[in-house]
């Protein structure tokens, strides 16, 4: 055990005194506990219960500590010593068993509750005759006269207390006090001294005091007084510690001397110093009447400054007008000129013709042409029923086939009706229109590898390919070869090897190591057929992808990467496939759709394959096998093409079924475009050979998927809109908005691609219609890779009503996008759709013009306020629910329509967030950032170059500010100077490099409405910030982040402030991040989304 300064054990400590009060007061009651059973009550360590045990017959030392009760046991073993764990509260033994209990230094230990239980306890377990023992300090003398506090103590007694305390259970009470006092000894040493005793006090002042209780009078009256000495050296040796404290008494009086002297010399030389100060003192004085002058002076050339600055602003419009002025003139100009020079060419080509012309019409030839024309229309006249013919027999000679293939008796019947009964003119328009529609588009621009010789092909060795592309063959070797000419020639930035399976060809095909290096030949000993070609060719593949290539095909550039791309974006993707093209240009498929009859649909045979319906990434029912590639460990477990369906045919629809059977799901890529020059490999025709297993195997693959087909699929041509991205279980959004989102260019744009990804990620099947209907790249490609389909191009921008009529029964919500837009669109929707309609205020137009008059008393925003208001209130009346982006917009909206009907979304919503070492020594300057097409940002930025980076300037010279932007207008390029940086529009990765680089970020915005995209999107990389109270708007709690600071004197003071503090920069930064994490990321605002979605009864 330890000694804590309470418990006394032996040899833990070297002081006489505590020794000497401890072993006095056991050793003073030997004569009472002689033959008796005695309980030494919290016994400690056990030492006195020890000593006690040499006279009495049992002793019970009883202590609580289970380290004390172990080591008494331990360490004292006499026969007649027990020690017990037990609380002083609950004495384990009999009544009326012991003879004497002893408790000293234990009382003052407990509460007074407590210590009523325990001297209670104490007298049930004493006999009759019983004798207490017990002992306290005396608190006048141990705790008052000294002003000392032991922490151990919780209820001590002064000596009347004490007695009364005790007489509430005994008659007959006896004190004894203890205390040290003043001896001197006179011995040889080794005798025994007799004690001399002088007359004592009447009312002894002594430390503790020990009492002897009892109901019999006898056993009280029991005598213990004693006097002990301490035959060790104390007492010289506190005599030596007396005289060696004197001396170092002694030397700290020098020291003092020492500094009294030094203090002396020091007060002359501050007496000396404040002479000089008074002297100073006068001569400042003197300098006053210098300074108030030299302040006028400054006075009033600040003013002079003021009042060349408002002339020099007056000028410095007036010519940013003249300039704009004159570059609108210079633009004029050029165009009138260019206007000049191309009369000027068209005059001299007109000319040209005319001499042309003249020529022609003297010339011999165009006199017999008159002669050639009026023979002409005298035996066939216009509009007559011969010129019909005529053109009919025309058309039959330029196109036999065709024109053949479209005549039936039903219309040779037609044609005779009509050309008794119709006008001729209307007749030939009707006959050119029939006609015209079955005749082919014009071929796109499309690489195909037409061959004239075959020179070697030689491929990348790679020994760890990323995809095994598998080609089946069959003969047709100049598809083949054309087929790997492409691939050469299209397929970068991708580790792929080539296997050719080759199913016992005759041709040049057997010989095509001859013209091709590097690639894999498996040669198979019989014909296989095309299906178990491809399987035992799989088992060649090292990729982590098979992809299966018809030879009959040519890639276009960059093909493979989108496919890798794809897949690699979701673990749950098992197989994808490409856009295929006939060579002519027309689509051959984007996606099949299998109907519940389990006949297939090539969607979008024979149309434009641009349009958008065919170029975004999308679930399908099946892709063709064509261009198919699938995880090789999935086709592993799948166990390749069913052989079933051997030799060929619905391989490819049951693999896809197979694949999303095992949880996987099937996607077209768009951006993988391959020509398929398709019918090379097996015909067309579906009566026999190979083709006439079409058939069969149709009725095969019924029976086998029969139970899904019924669920999942729809009837024949029914409900394409849903068949085709397979969203028979998903719901539909329709977004509306100004124009495709460039989100790294404007904070709304942000907004908006984000809450589509958001859905997107949610489950959802999203349009997108961009009033402009202009594919912005490559925002549009961005949407359309996510799996939104974007409606661009002039024939949407004419016809939307009739693809929102056709389409509206699929969508369940219509997110529409900005005032001047929505009214737009939703009147049309709400009456075409039962969509429900969410509004997306982005900003409330009304406020921010309203804001922007009052800070320019320009009553043309104020006019346009109003109007603004008007067509703001009237869209949200008609919305179902209102989006808005900040709580003080929220309110004004509510309180508007009385009802609770705009919900508050984040403007940004971030995936994941990571709180970065932040280094202040490492960073420099300011940052603005914010496009400025958007007022406010502009008047920010004007009003802080002129009113407040000069003074911040002033206080860091060094400092720069770096504004950064698309967009910046001239007349914040004429303020540009030394230590302003105009970046203009950058890329978001030079925008992160940015942002990690400067100290501090600036947001002077004097109006506007809204959260501030830039607010949120500096907090988020961890800049510190100095923001006006409106570039804070809307934000609850961000008062404990970010300061506002509104008067330009305010806000450069706090930047200064700032920026020179590296603890705040730091503290701020992360205040910010664990803000936005809060309010802004991915997992919040899904779960946001639901319950508007639930609410409206459109979840998914």
């Amino acid at each position: 055990m330890e000694f804590t300064g309470e418990r006394y054990i032996p040899d833990s400590v070297h002081d006489s005194e505590l020794e000497l009060e401890h072993l006095q007061r056991y050793y003073s009651i030997t004569n009472l506990v002689k033959d008796k059973i005695v309980v030494d009550a919290a016994s400690g360590e056990g030492y006195g219960s020890d000593i006690l045990a040499h006279w009495a017959t049992t002793v019970y030392g009883i202590d609580i500590s289970d380290e004390a009760v172990m080591q008494a046991k331990q360490k004292y073993t006499q026969e007649n010593l027990h020690f017990i764990k037990a609380s002083i509260e609950s004495i384990p033994l009999e009544d009326n068993s012991v003879d004497v209990v002893v408790s000293f230094e234990t009382i003052e230990h407990i509460d007074e509750a407590t210590q009523r239980v325990f001297l209670k306890e104490l007298k049930r377990v004493l006999k009759k005759t019983g004798v207490l023992i017990i002992s306290t300090p005396n608190k006048e003398v141990y705790s008052d006269m000294s002003n000392h506090t032991n922490k151990f103590h919780i209820k001590e007694f002064y000596k009347q207390e004490f007695f009364d305390f005790l007489s509430m259970h005994f008659k007959y009470i006896k004190f004894y006090y203890q205390r040290f006092q003043t001896a001197s000894f006179i011995d040889n040493g080794a005798d025994n001294v007799e004690v001399i005793s002088f007359d004592k006090e009447n009312e002894p002042n002594c430390k503790y005091i020990v009492a002897v209780c009892s109901d019999n009078k006898q056993s009280a009256d029991s005598e213990i007084c004693s006097v002990i000495k301490d035959v060790t050296n104390q007492y010289e040796n506190q005599i030596k510690r007396i005289l060696q404290l004197q001396d170092e008494v002694e030397e700290r009086n020098k020291h003092i001397k020492n500094l009294d002297e030094f203090i002396d010399n020091r007060n002359q030389i501050i007496k000396e110093q404040n002479n000089r100060i008074e002297e100073l003192s006068l001569w400042g004085l003197s300098q006053d009447e210098e300074i108030k002058r030299m302040y006028c002076t400054i006075k009033e050339l600040n003013q002079q400054v003021v009042d060349l600055r408002e002339k020099v602003e007056v000028l410095t419009n007036q010519i940013s007008a003249l300039e704009q002025l004159a570059v609108s003139k210079d633009e004029e100009f050029t165009e009138k000129d260019m206007q000049v020079e191309s009369l000027n060419v068209q005059i001299e080509s007109l000319q040209k013709q005319e001499r042309i012309l003249n020529n022609i019409y003297q010339s011999d030839g165009w006199k017999w042409l008159i002669r050639y024309y009026k023979l002409r229309d005298g035996l066939i006249p216009k509009n007559s029923k011969r010129l019909l013919l005529t053109k009919m027999i025309f058309k039959f000679a330029k196109d036999p086939k065709s024109f053949i293939r479209h005549l039936s008796l039903e219309n040779i019947t037609k044609l005779i009706k009509y050309l008794k009964t119709d006008d001729a003119t209307l007749l030939g328009d009707r006959v050119d229109h029939y006609i015209g529609r079955f005749e082919k588009n014009a071929k796109r621009e499309l690489e195909i590898f037409e061959l004239e010789t075959f020179e070697t092909l030689v491929f990348e060795e790679v020994t760890d390919p990323l995809v095994s592309i598998i080609i089946p063959v069959f003969n047709q070797w100049q598809y083949t070869y054309s087929c790997l000419k492409a691939i050469l020639e299209n397929t970068s930035q991708i580790k792929y090897e080539i296997i050719i399976a080759d199913d016992l060809s005759s041709d040049n095909t057997k010989e095509i190591s001859s013209y091709v290096e590097n690639f894999l030949h498996i040669r198979n000993e019989q014909n296989l057929g095309f299906l178990l070609n491809c399987n035992h060719a799989s088992q060649y593949a090292k990729g982590q992808y098979i992809l299966f290539l018809n030879n009959d095909t040519n890639v276009q550039n960059n093909w493979l990467k989108p496919l890798v791309e794809l897949i690699q974006t979701d673990d749950k993707i098992g197989m994808v496939g490409s856009k295929l093209v006939y060579a002519d240009g027309k689509l051959q498929e984007a996606g099949g759709i299998i109907w519940k009859d389990a006949s297939g649909w090539n969607y979008g045979h024979l149309d434009d394959p641009e349009r958008p319906e065919y170029n975004y990434v999308k679930e399908v029912d099946y892709i063709s096998g064509a261009s198919i590639m699938i995880r090789t460990q999935l086709w592993k477990e799948i166990g390749g093409f069913d052989e079933t369906f051997a030799p060929a045919y619905y391989e490819d629809s049951d693999l896809a079924f197979e694949v999303r059977k095992r949880g996987y799901k099937v996607l077209y890529q768009p951006k993988s475009v391959v020509v398929h020059f398709e019918g090379i490999s097996n015909g067309t025709d579906t009566s026999n050979g190979q083709k006439a297993y079409q058939l069969i195997n149709q009725k095969k693959f019924y029976e086998k998927w029969k139970d899904i087909l019924e669920r999942e699929h729809f009837s024949n041509g029914k409900n394409v809109f849903l068949a085709r991205d397979r969203n028979r279980a998903k719901k539909s959004l329709l977004f509306i908005d100004h124009y495709v989102p460039t989100y790294d260019k404007d904070a709304g744009s942000r907004t908006i691609f984000q809450y589509l990804k958001l859905v997107v990620d949610m489950g959802y099947n999203v349009k997108f219609i961009g009033d402009n209907f202009y594919k912005s790249e490559p925002y549009a490609t961005e949407l359309e890779q996510m799996g939104i389909e974007v409606l661009y191009g002039p024939h949407y921008a004419n016809h939307w009503k009739d693809w929102v009529k056709e389409n509206g029964p699929w969508f369940e919500t219509v997110f529409m996008n900005r005032p001047h837009i929505s009214k737009k669109y939703i009147d049309y929707i709400k009456e075409n759709t039962n969509s429900k309609v969410i509004y997306n205020v982005c900003d409330l137009h009304f406020l921010r013009e309203r804001r922007q008059y009052e800070i320019t008393n320009d009553i043309r925003f104020l006019e346009s306020s109003k109007k603004w208001q008007k067509v703001e209130y009237e869209i949200m009346k008609k919305a179902d629910v209102v989006f808005t982006l900040s709580n003080q917009e929220r309110d004004i909206i509510n309180k508007h329509f009385n009802q609770t009907k705009a919900i508050i979304c984040p403007i940004f919503i971030y995936d994941s967030f990571e709180e970065v070492l932040i280094k202040p020594k490492e960073k420099r300057d300011l940052i603005f950032v914010g496009g400025f097409r958007h007022a406010p940002n502009v008047d920010g930025v004007k009003w802080f170059l002129k009113d407040i980076f000069p003074v911040i300037q002033l206080k860091i010279p060094e400092i720069k500010f770096h504004i950064v932007g698309s967009n910046i207008p001239n007349e914040i390029k004429n303020m540009a100077h030394d230590g302003i940086v105009l970046h203009g529009f950058v890329s978001d990765r030079e925008l992160e490099r940015l942002y990690k680089e400067s100290r501090v970020c600036v947001i002077p915005l004097r109006f506007g409405a809204g959260v501030k995209g830039k607010t949120i999107e500096a907090m988020y990389h961890q800049v510190a910030i100095v923001s006006t109270l409106i570039g804070l708007e809307g934000l609850d709690g961000i008062e404990n982040c970010i300061r506002s600071k509104d008067s330009a004197e305010e806000f450069a003071e706090e930047v200064i402030k700032l920026y020179q503090d590296e603890d705040q920069i730091i503290q701020q930064a992360k205040s910010n991040i664990n803000f936005v994490h809060q309010r802004f990321s991915k997992q919040s605002a899904i779960e946001l989304f639901e319950i508007i979605f639930e609410k409206q009864g459109i979840n998914q």
